[in-house]
């Protein structure tokens, strides 16, 4: 995902970062750990604790049926008009 001001705007966007966020989770962590790619001490203050990679993955979870509802009602709007 990109950091991009007009991407950041919308729940769809918002909500596919969660999602990429949660299957990324495994890396994220290695590379923070890693004293070879952050310096020591640093990846504390950027590490999520457990309870947070857990309700991450419980929104995601709760806002995917969200998602799909969203994306099915603009597909009829746009193929009505």
């Amino acid at each position: 995902m990109l950091d991009v001001a007009t991407r950041w705007n919308s729940t769809n966007s918002t909500f596919s970062m969660l999602e990429r966020l949660c299957s990324l989770q495994a890396p994220v962590r290695q590379v923070l750990s890693n004293p070879q790619i952050v310096k020591p001490g640093f990846g504390a203050h950027l590490e999520l604790g457990d309870s947070l990679w857990t309700m991450i993955q419980k929104l995601v979870e709760k806002l995917k049926p969200v998602k799909v509802k969203v994306f099915n009602v603009l597909l009829i709007l746009v193929y009505r008009n």
